[in-house]
């Protein structure tokens, strides 16, 4: 019965609207592509006999510790998607994401524990711990998420880097402080919390360890001026200010989660300056209609980055959500999400295999092609874009819907 109501619960958190949001057809083009890109991630990157997800189309190498979190994820954001149209496909797919995360427990890259070296990486298993918790209300998820919890809390540190002392270590072997792994601690303090499920740490403490963790890095790591969110710093207190959207979104979503577990407007105004940096991107080809979208982050799909855009466009998901509850103007956001799986699909697929590059405003140029890690950010993104609430008011969005 638990899981039942937990189940329940996560799916109305994710289609819930207000009544008077114009409600979504029963079926759109974007469930297609929905269905359409689970079904290619299925057949050509996950090893049915193994358990296993494949690095990328084609080849036989294992997909890593961080990618498979990641999948995790994108794989249950598709079965909450299916759960209200088909309850025992839903099932069966978070059965693939049950034999996944066991499959992880025995490879070299983590332990029986899921531990590893990089505490950004255990951050984003303690995000998919916690999602697959939601849905089968099975403890064991809370346990290793809360002990993956502890062991990035070991790298916590007030001794580095230069003047500005805080945070949490990117690695256990201290090279350097990321907003990978702040954000991603931060976040993971609160989805613990917000399963309420979890005995070891008081719902105060995991609220004031994340608002902290939030702090050192707002105070230390934001440009307040553009909202740019720096990318790390090292030892010697040099900070490096690549601009990736997967920080922004990591920071947008540690303030979405913050706001809900606390009311204060300041995090709705960091959120609304982390959005204004991501939208000043880059302008697309979209069947001749130009559209803006977030600028690229990787070169080549085999680097982390091509999966990037599966962090910035989840939490971006998660922003509109919030504002589209609290009643607040949503249509540009609408559009500029609408944009991008738009692109995705129509720029960045290529039809004769289904598979997606990792940069979504063009097609396949050069390296792996079909990386699990594009594949990630595709079908996370449109699962999560065909549950959104429509905007009130928005005919011609409607429309183009039709």
């Amino acid at each position: 019965m638990r899981a039942r109501l937990l189940i329940l619960a996560a799916v109305l958190l994710l289609v819930a609207t207000t009544a008077s949001a114009a409600r979504r057809p029963k079926s759109t083009l974007y469930d297609s592509y929905a269905n359409t890109a689970y079904g290619t991630f299925i057949s050509k990157l996950y090893d049915s006999n193994q358990q296993r997800l494949l690095f990328s189309a084609g080849s036989d190498k294992p997909s890593n510790y961080w990618n498979t979190a990641v999948a995790l994820q994108s794989i249950l954001h598709y079965a909450i998607f299916v759960q209200t149209r088909a309850p025992k496909a839903a099932a069966q797919i978070v059965g693939i994401v049950v034999g996944l995360v066991e499959t992880q427990t025995k490879l070299n890259q983590s332990d029986p524990q899921l531990r590893n070296n990089y505490n950004d990486d255990m951050a984003w298993m303690i995000h998919a711990l916690t999602v697959l918790y939601d849905y089968t209300g099975i403890p064991k998820y809370i346990d290793m998420a809360t002990l993956l919890f502890d062991t990035i809390k070991q790298s916590d540190d007030t001794t580095c880097c230069g003047d500005m002392l805080g945070g949490v270590w990117w690695d256990l072997f201290h090279t350097s402080k990321a907003t990978a792994a702040q954000a991603g601690v931060t976040i993971a303090a609160l989805r613990l919390r917000e399963t309420g499920a979890v005995t070891k740490y008081s719902d105060s403490y995991l609220l004031q360890y994340a608002a902290e963790h939030y702090a050192f890095w707002r105070q230390h790591m934001v440009n307040l001026t553009n909202g740019q969110v720096c990318d790390n710093i090292h030892p010697d207190g040099v900070r490096t200010w690549w601009a990736f959207t997967y920080n922004n979104g990591l920071m947008l979503g540690a303030a979405v989660h913050l706001y809900k577990a606390t009311q204060d407007k300041q995090y709705l105004a960091d959120a609304k300056m982390y959005i204004h940096f991501l939208m000043q991107g880059q302008t697309v080809s979209i069947n001749g209609t130009k559209k803006t979208i977030m600028r690229n982050d990787c070169g080549e799909c085999d680097s982390d980055a091509s999966q990037f855009h599966q962090v910035s466009f989840q939490y971006l998901t998660q922003y509109y959500r919030l504002l589209h509850q609290l009643g607040e103007p949503v249509d540009e956001l609408y559009a500029f999400l609408q944009a991008h799986v738009d692109s995705l699909w129509i720029n960045a697929r290529d039809p004769q295999t289904g598979l997606f590059n990792c940069n979504w405003d063009a097609p396949f140029s050069k390296g792996v092609e079909g990386a699990q890690g594009a594949m990630n950010s595709a079908l996370s993104a449109f699962s999560l874009f065909t549950m959104l609430p429509l905007p009130s008011h928005s005919p011609s969005v409607l429309a183009s819907l039709l």
